[in-house]
Parts: structure tokens; C-alpha cells; sequence
């Protein structure tokens, strides 16, 4: 990741002052499990972002882990939460545990309502349990909250836009949900842009455990990569709606792409160095607003600013 503002300081610090630093910024990252009532009663709520990951259980097919998506989504929240104790001003970041809760997972497109690995909730359902999160940390002052979900689901993520309009216009302030704003979406794609011509055609129109969630978990969890991916048929199209197709085949496997072709040199570009492109600069997100009402995007140039009611 890169991060200018911790790159500067940790260039000029020696030795024990990096030592004292990182534990100075461990210090500034806090799990809410491990608090009592006074320590979170004492927490600057101008000054203090709640980070919110989740996590759907939804099958990758025969070589990826159920919790592919939530294996990123930790990643990601651990790097959001150290980039917002690294801002300037005295900011916290405090963690809530993972909610392995999500909706409309991939095997829904083929008409599967159920497939081995999948375990969603409903919509409605997800939308309730965070705006009830939202209530909850909003009546206790809190104001500033960034939600941590990787899912591409339409229907999940227009619930999870529908919770942050509710917590600003309820409580006046931000809940920006991650996965809608437009460089951290950009970033998967341009994630893409190294590999050879070859492979992208090969690659298709990659959707779901093909070549790039792979590669994600190649590098995050590699025991929990089943080690025959790399013989893994292609199962993929040129086009948006031929790579939609293939879900209703009998036979189809639960993934949309090719795992194999990680192997050998075309592994090289985009193999298990590949998860930092992928990621956000955690800098940008934390600075970024709740997105506009009833908008799935946004920008994230603005600044995370103290906010009161």
C-alpha cells in the first residue's frame, strides 16, 4: 500500500523511535470486544471511525474458500484502520468483529437457490442489521463509520447504500460504505491491466473464483487453495452476458474464469504479488463521505472532517 504521510515519518524516525511509533499506532487501532463501558465512553466520538467489516459465506466453487470474500474484507478493514490512526489529529479507529452475513451470492444468477458454500441472508434482512448498527452507534455520539463489504451483489449493495443514507440523514453523519466508491472499484480492474493479451482472453469476462480472486487467495490464506486449480477447466465468456450464461449450465462448477491460468509464467504479472493494486489506499477511503442518497458510487476526494449533530 502506499501511504506518503507514513512513508515520510517512518524514513526520518531511527530505529526505537519506529519501535515506539508502531506501538503508538497499535495504540490508536482498538477492538471494540476488548473495551469496557468507561474506555468506550472516554473515545472522542468527533475523533474516532467505526470500522465495519463483513463477510458472505458464498461458494467459489471447488478450489476457494466459502469466506473468499471475507478473508479480503478483513485485509482491507485491518489497512482502513491503520490508515485512520495514522491521520493527523489525534483519530482512532475502533473495530468491530466480522459479520459473516451477506446477500444474493453468485449461484442465485443460475436460479440455485441453493448450492453448497452459500449461506445468504436476505437483503431486507442486511439492510436492518446495519442501519440497526447505525442507530445504535449513532445514539451513542458516533458519527464517523466505514463499512468494509467486498460483494459484487447488486441487492446487497444497494442495501448497504440504503443504511448509510439512513445514518446521515438520521444523525448527520458518514457512513461510508467502501465497495461503492469509484477508485476502490477501479482498482480491481486496473489490477488487470499487466497481464498478457493471452491470458485477458482467456480470461474473459471474469466474474466469480476465476484468475483474480485466485491470485487474492493465493496470497492471503494459499493452504486453503485447493492445489489441483491449477488443471481447473475455463469456465468463462468473451461477453458480460455469455459469462452470466454459463451459471445455468447442470454442470456448472461455481466459478466464472480461469484459476489455472495463474500457473507458470502467467502467474508472474498477477499471481500472489497481486493483492496491494487491489486494495484501496486505505488514506483515500477513510477521507472519503457517505455517498449521495440512492447513489451506488462515489467519489472519495473529500476530507474526514471531526463532525457534531
Amino acid at each position: 500500500m502506499r501511504r506518503p504521510f507514513l512513508a515520510l515519518l517512518l524514513a526520518a524516525l531511527p530505529l526505537t523511535g519506529f519501535a515506539f511509533f508502531t506501538q503508538l499506532l497499535d495504540a490508536q487501532v482498538l477492538q471494540i470486544r476488548d473495551l469496557n463501558t468507561r474506555q468506550i465512553g472516554d473515545l472522542d466520538r468527533a475523533r474516532t471511525a467505526i470500522i465495519l467489516p463483513g463477510g458472505i459465506l458464498e461458494e467459489h466453487g471447488p478450489y476457494l474458500p466459502a469466506f473468499t470474500d471475507g478473508y479480503l474484507n478483513q485485509r482491507m478493514a485491518a489497512d482502513v484502520a491503520a490508515a485512520v490512526a495514522a491521520r493527523p489529529g489525534g483519530w482512532k479507529a475502533l473495530v468491530f468483529p466480522q459479520i459473516p452475513l451477506g446477500a444474493e451470492p453468485y449461484n442465485h444468477l443460475g436460479a440455485r437457490t441453493s448450492f453448497p458454500g452459500s449461506y445468504p441472508v436476505r437483503a431486507s434482512t442486511l439492510r436492518a442489521i446495519f442501519m440497526d448498527f447505525a442507530s445504535e452507534l449513532g445514539d451513542q455520539g458516533f458519527r464517523n463509520i466505514i463499512v468494509v463489504h467486498v460483494h459484487g451483489a447488486d441487492l446487497q449493495n444497494r442495501a448497504l447504500d440504503q443504511a448509510s443514507d439512513y445514518f446521515r440523514e438520521e444523525y448527520g453523519g458518514r457512513m461510508v460504505h467502501l465497495w461503492g466508491l469509484v477508485p476502490v472499484i477501479g482498482a480491481w480492474g486496473k489490477a488487470m491491466e499487466p497481464l498478457p493479451a493471452p491470458v485477458k482472453k482467456e480470461d474473459g469476462v471474469s466474474l466469480h473464483g476465476g484468475m483474480d480472486e485466485t491470485s487474492l487467495i493465493l496470497y492471503l490464506k494459499p493452504t486453503l487453495v485447493a492445489p489441483d486449480y491449477k488443471t481447473a477447466p475455463i469456465v468463462t465468456g468473451a461477453t458480460l452476458d455469455e459469462a452470466m450464461a454459463v451459471t445455468h449450465r447442470p454442470d456448472w462448477p461455481g466459478y466464472v474464469g480461469p484459476p489455472s491460468s495463474l500457473h507458470g509464467d502467467s502467474a508472474k504479472p498477477f499471481g500472489r504479488p497481486s493483492l496491494p493494486p487491489l486494495l484501496p489506499r486505505p488514506t483515500r477511503c477513510s477521507a472519503a463521505r457517505t455517498p449521495p442518497p440512492s447513489s451506488a458510487t462515489a467519489t472519495s476526494s473529500a476530507v474526514l472532517k471531526p463532525t457534531g449533530r
